[in-house]
């Protein structure tokens, strides 16, 4: 999924809802698609035919992506096809996000042999990999507007549809949000202010498959613990932050649903739903990255203080069924 979002995503747009009034021309289409290959240093873009217009959307089939150089593991990109629509399109090339943008791949997937030399003996081997891969296909949307008098960003749909009962869900809405240029420093993202955010996910190997395989080496260089032994003060540490909440953060019934999702980890079943909601005018992360840098969040009941009028509500729904 990272070499996904890289290919996709490169032009740094990646969010809010461009509406069904937008009709794309081809020199549109043309041009938001030269921009962002362009965009991806290092990879080459190939598709099995040219970017059309239909309906007034984008849409351009059998898209591979290749990294130059990269071995025999890399797990390149294919795609069957992709459609978007959009306004402000014309940035890309200058590499800032549009101001619009209704975006779906169809039938992506990672595909390691697609770096795999073509000689006849491999043929199988290659094959074979492919197959498997692309048991692993998803379909993804990507919805976003962004409103330059306002400032304010609204992703209406950032969804993941996959095999079996994995399918993933987020929406989230944003003030003061300058896409007009790159943010200089941390200090401006500090700026944007949080109104919601909403997830919601089936899991039934999504865990395993997209946390533990994407960040498990990472955790494991930084920590230094064994992988058991992590998990269990992971489960240990987050079930106290969750009993120590204020209600007002983190309401009884959520906190309750929170520890039952805990305790499943590392292989979760059921279905997540999560929602982080601010006061009026926004969550100020400010207040807490500035208390963290004077060492003055210690505890939940700080992350509270930092945070006021911020709510997290969540509900689990285990699976019963006994499968794996």
């Amino acid at each position: 999924m990272k070499t996904l979002f890289a290919v996709l995503l490169a032009s740094g747009a990646a969010i809010a809802t461009a509406g069904a009034s937008e009709t794309m021309t081809q020199s549109d289409c043309r041009n938001a698609f030269d921009a962002i290959v362009g965009l991806n240093v290092g990879h080459d873009v190939t598709t099995e035919g040219p970017v059309t217009v239909e309906d007034g959307h984008c849409r351009v089939e059998g898209v591979v992506v290749r990294t130059r150089g990269g071995s025999t593991y890399t797990p390149l990109l294919r795609a069957e096809a992709i459609t978007w629509t959009g306004r402000g399109l014309e940035t890309l090339g200058e590499g800032r996000p549009p101001h619009a943008v209704d975006l779906t791949v169809i039938g992506a997937y990672p595909d390691p042999s697609a770096a795999l030399d073509g000689k006849s003996g491999m043929e199988w081997f290659r094959w074979s990999l492919r197959v498997g891969a692309e048991a692993a296909k998803r379909d993804l949307h990507l919805a976003y507007e962004w409103d330059p008098q306002t400032r304010d960003l609204i992703i209406s749909d950032f969804s993941v549809d996959s095999l079996g009962d994995n399918d993933t869900r987020m929406t989230a809405s944003f003030s003061n949000v300058d896409l007009a240029r790159a943010p200089e420093g941390i200090e401006e993202l500090t700026k944007v202010r949080i109104n919601e955010i909403t997830f919601e996910s089936g899991f039934h190997g999504q865990f395993e498959q997209v946390f533990v395989q994407t960040f498990g080496g990472v955790l494991g260089n930084a920590f230094g613990a064994k992988p058991d032994t992590f998990m269990d003060g992971l489960r240990k540490t987050a079930t106290a932050w969750i009993a120590a909440a204020p209600a007002p953060l983190v309401p009884q019934a959520s906190g309750d649903a929170l520890n039952a999702f805990i305790a499943t980890l590392p292989h979760p079943r059921g279905h997540l739903s999560l929602a982080v909601s601010g006061p009026e005018g926004g969550i100020d992360v400010s207040r807490l990255l500035q208390g963290a840098a004077r060492g003055e969040i210690r505890t939940v009941e700080d992350v509270a203080k930092a945070l006021p009028g911020t709510r997290v509500t969540a509900e689990w729904q285990p699976d019963t069924s006994g499968r794996r």
